[in-house]
């Protein structure tokens, strides 16, 4: 049975000589101390599942990385659901969001791929800016529990790339040794599904996550932490109170001040009055749906932050914060008073004289997301998409200054990869540049070709072609995509293309490129360019042998192109696209 695998490849990996986990990029993680991380969810779905199911596995697979033991209390990870995802990723936009992709035009990671992930860092320090998850909705089927034939298991795919969410690696991603490996059944991160339903990470991937996030505190005894939803102080961590939102809902936060404002991620301070005219203005720490809207005596940098459009220095408070003006309380939104004709914020939370013990439970199944407002379809759709097979799955899209995506792809065997390729050509590498396809949004490494020969397609030999993979460095922002192909100027490649868009980009994102050796007596050869991206061609049919750990061996070049140009011609009738 040839079964789906997950494969990737990162450009800065962390190997801790301990365990086999692997950390995607040292000291970039997320900061605890800023609270919980929220995270979005496409409010459609998988348009596959009928009862919502497919939500709460993804919440499942949050819950299950944020309750791992670590030897003495539960790690330092929690997450919580903040609402609908928007239609669209878009990176650098501080939304942490989980999202189907179902237009081809939106995904450009070529065929042969399940899954991806994004992880986004500052370059000046600190973690994640946020993260996406996308999966693709594209070409597959997806289901729960009870994956049917062709169809791909959400929690399962899911676990894996919110594996990369917090910060691991592909157990398996040493260039030194490319075939070395921790087992599946020891890491959910191993680059391989087997079609099995996985629903807690393993021994290895306990090791990881309790590395990157040590057992420091007890958020899952049952206290409420910084972001989550509560009715009174008590129901907080110590330190924290139940404040006001914008949205009118109460959710444990901190208080600050004029002087020192640092607050959690995705939250705001807001002043009140001053209460000693020699000190600071006292305030408290807002969640904000908008940080391009913010409410009256929100702390600001310019006017087009401030709902009232109006940022402006206040004397008294010695700093800018946003102006509302006012002569009374009605002229003021709820929860703010109007104090020296300006609008300030006066709660300062809920008082309650009996400690409640709420909040995240690691004994319980899983995480709630609420299902209000999901579009659920009526049934599940067994057969849909394009007509190119179970390929491309999901991918995990973590954004900022300097992000990190990883894959789920396909076993690619030859004919497969034939079948998927729109061109195959023989090159060289004269040209490596990048290219942001949008302001903030995604980083292209643009690869020119000097093509030597084409298998398939219209390239002619001696013309220039452009290859865009995803994944690069653009300005003060990175993308490191694991499971992406590298390139070098002066390498000798051949590729496997499928067409996005207008552009060409790799089949499978990585499996799409072999390199070309002629270092060697006998020689030139094609060979696996020792990624973690698996190319099993194992046998002379070209069929894959799954639970091998063989990759593509070496072979002549000149065989290996007739080899592919036979099987290409027995497709098309010896007509040669």
């Amino acid at each position: 049975m040839v079964r789906p695998c997950i494969a990737g490849l990162a450009l800065l990996l962390v190997a801790l000589p301990a365990s086999a986990y692997k950390v995607i990029q040292e000291g970039k993680k997320w900061d605890l101390d800023l609270g919980p991380v929220g995270y979005k969810i496409d409010p459609a779905a998988s348009g596959d599942v009928s009862d919502g199911s497919d939500v709460t596995a993804i919440a499942n697979s949050f819950h299950n990385w944020g309750c791992v033991y670590c030897g003495s209390s539960f790690n330092g990870l929690k997450f919580y659901y903040d609402g609908d995802a928007p239609e669209r990723v878009v990176e650098s936009d501080g939304n942490n969001t989980i999202l189907w992709i179902k237009s081809a035009a939106d995904w450009p990671l070529g065929a042969g791929t399940y899954s991806a992930s994004i992880l986004g860092v500052n370059t000046n320090g600190g973690g994640p800016d946020d993260s996406d998850v996308i999966f693709n909705g594209i070409d597959y089927v997806w289901s729960t529990d009870d994956p049917m034939s062709g169809s791909a298991d959400v929690e399962s795919i899911a676990l894996h790339e919110l594996g990369h969410f917090v910060g691991l690696a592909h157990p398996c991603e040493d260039e030194a040794n490319p075939d070395t490996c921790t087992p599946a059944d020891q890491s959910v991160m191993y680059p391989m599904w087997d079609g099995a339903l996985t629903r807690t990470p393993r021994q290895d991937d306990v090791d990881g996550v309790c590395y990157l996030y040590p057992a420091n505190r007890s958020w899952c005894d049952g206290v409420k932490v910084v972001g989550e939803k509560c009715e009174k102080d008590c129901d907080c961590e110590e330190g924290a109170r139940c404040l006001l939102g914008e949205t009118g809902e109460r959710f444990c936060s901190w208080t600050c001040e004029s002087e020192s404002a640092r607050c959690p991620r995705n939250m705001r301070c807001v002043l009140g009055p001053k209460s000693n005219q020699d000190g600071p203005a006292p305030g408290v720490c807002m969640r904000i749906q908008d940080p391009s809207n913010l409410p009256p005596a929100s702390i600001c940098d310019r006017p087009t932050q401030c709902a009232s459009n109006n940022c402006s220095v206040v004397p008294a408070l010695g700093t800018w914060v946003c102006i509302q003006a006012c002569t009374g309380d009605e002229q003021c939104p709820s929860g703010w008073t109007c104090n020296s004709a300006r609008c300030v914020m006066v709660d300062r939370g809920v008082p309650c004289p009996d400690p409640d013990d709420k909040g995240c439970d690691c004994s319980a199944t899983a995480a709630t997301v609420p299902l209000f407002g999901l579009a659920l379809v009526g049934a599940l759709a067994l057969l849909r998409r394009r007509p190119r097979s179970s390929w491309l799955l999901a991918a995990v899209l973590v954004v900022g200054a300097l992000p990190a995506r990883a894959t789920v792809i396909a076993p690619m065997d030859l004919p497969r990869m034939i079948q998927l390729s729109d061109a195959i050509v023989h090159g060289r590498v004269i040209e490596v540049t990048t290219w942001e396809s949008s302001p903030r949004g995604m980083i292209f490494t643009v690869v020119e070709l000097a093509v030597i020969d084409t298998v398939k397609g219209d390239a002619r030999p001696g013309a220039r072609v452009q290859i865009y993979v995803a994944g690069g460095t653009y300005g003060e922002r990175t993308t490191i995509v694991p499971g992406a192909s590298r390139f070098a100027v002066g390498e000798e490649v051949v590729l496997f293309l499928d067409r996005w868009r207008d552009k060409l980009v790799p089949v499978a994102v990585g499996a799409g490129k072999l390199l070309v050796d002629r270092s060697r007596a006998g020689g030139p050869f094609v060979r696996d360019p020792g990624t973690t991206v698996p190319v099993y061609f194992v046998d002379a049919a070209g069929r894959a042998e799954l639970g091998r750990a063989d990759r593509l061996p070496d072979r002549p070049l000149e065989g290996f192109l007739r080899e592919l140009r036979a099987r290409v011609d027995a497709t098309t009738g010896g007509e040669r696209p």
